[in-house]
């Protein structure tokens, strides 16, 4: 069971397991078999009391590891729709090997294939860089990739940014058309209602925190952050949550990754997308060639490939990925004619600097400041 790190500080044994995962799943699992009884009972469906008896059996036998993996394969996947135009383009197919990001850096897995690519997190492939686990390799296309986004000695290139951006509600864009999106009035604007995803609930948000402390100074990012504490009326626990929040007009402003806000304008909410006027920062995946690929010749033509996003983005799109791409040239200003522009960061975060600043920010304005 994963626990905050701030849950064993700020609430009692009692208050963590109410919120905790194994109390959720538990609880659920126990509404499963009651609603499977009742419907048995009533001769609804074909359950049979064998089949009660054997979810009764099973209540507390919860395996996160293995649900975490299978959410991989039937959810958030996003290497397996690109199956399709790789083969059709290349005729070969993709035999993608889910690990977690501690398998990934320290080389353990369940299964006996050897990687050719790695494809993940900025984060993740510095890690596997310092582990000698990736290959070095450059190529025409990789040098057209911005410096910010691709390792200064060709180790990894990123592929796909994720740029945070101001999700805005339609109303409030409307009745304000003279506003300043930029960081330090969204931030301190005290009569502008607030939502953004709380620092400790996604490696995204966690990375949000570390680019403005990078970029703004970590006093600076601390002062701004305090300001917004009296207007955030929620930190969500989801990435989704700013965006949605601002669509049905419980804020005016959140604070959200691109992807997620094109999912929700895309489900027809009203939402209106700005990009920062000072820039933004970023959340980075990217490829790097596996130091031990058998066969590396086939992982520089993926990364070669994935370079290229005319043969897949529409297809991306189709299963609701709105990322960036590092070489695509097609971006639109925003409603207000604003470009994106990105924040020069080197994102050089060490875990331990990073759990100071959560630490800091929990005791000084999360559970410091004015909105407990």
């Amino acid at each position: 069971m994963n626990i905050s790190p701030f849950s064993t500080r700020y609430a009692s044994d009692e208050m963590q397991y109410i919120f905790s995962d194994d109390n959720k799943f538990r609880t659920w699992r126990r509404l499963w078999v009651a609603l499977a009884r009742a419907e048995m009972n009533q001769g609804l469906t074909n359950i049979t009391p064998d089949m009660v008896a054997e979810l009764e059996a099973h209540v507390d036998d919860i395996n996160y590891e293995v649900a975490i993996e299978r959410e991989k394969l039937v959810r958030h996947d996003v290497m397996e729709p690109l199956n399709a135009p790789f083969y059709k383009e290349t005729g070969m197919k993709l035999d993608i090997v889910y690990l977690t990001s501690n398998q990934m850096v320290q080389g353990s897995s369940d299964s006996d294939k050897i990687p050719d690519v790695y494809i993940t997190s900025q984060d993740s492939l510095v890690k596997l860089k310092d582990n000698k686990m990736l290959e070095p390799y450059f190529s025409s296309r990789t040098d057209t990739a911005l410096n910010v986004f691709r390792d200064d000695d060709s180790y990894w290139t990123g592929i796909w940014i994720d740029p945070v951006i101001f999700a805005v509600n339609k109303d409030f864009f409307l009745k304000h058309p003279a506003f300043s999106y930029t960081w330090t009035e969204v931030l301190t604007r005290k009569s502008v209602q607030l939502s953004m995803t709380d620092f400790i609930a996604a490696d995204m948000a966690e990375d949000l925190l570390m680019c403005m402390a990078e970029h703004f100074g970590i006093n600076e990012t601390f002062q701004l952050l305090y300001q917004a504490q009296g207007h955030v009326v929620q930190y969500g626990k989801y990435l989704s949550t700013p965006s949605r929040m601002a669509a049905m007009g419980k804020c005016d402003i959140g604070i959200s990754g691109l992807n997620e806000t094109l999912r929700t304008r895309n489900e027809n909410m009203p939402v209106t997308i700005i990009y920062p006027e000072d820039g933004s920062p970023w959340y980075l995946y990217g490829a790097g060639l596996s130091k031990s690929s058998l066969n590396p010749d086939r992982g520089r033509q993926f990364i070669e490939w994935l370079l290229n996003p005319e043969g897949y983005k529409k297809i991306m799109e189709q299963n609701q990925y709105y990322y960036v791409y590092v070489n695509d040239e097609d971006m639109k200003p925003d409603v207000i004619g604003g470009d994106l522009r990105f924040w020069d960061l080197k994102k050089m975060y060490f875990d331990e600097g990073k759990k100071d600043l959560l630490n800091q920010w929990a005791d000084k304005i999360r559970f410091g400041g004015t909105n407990n």
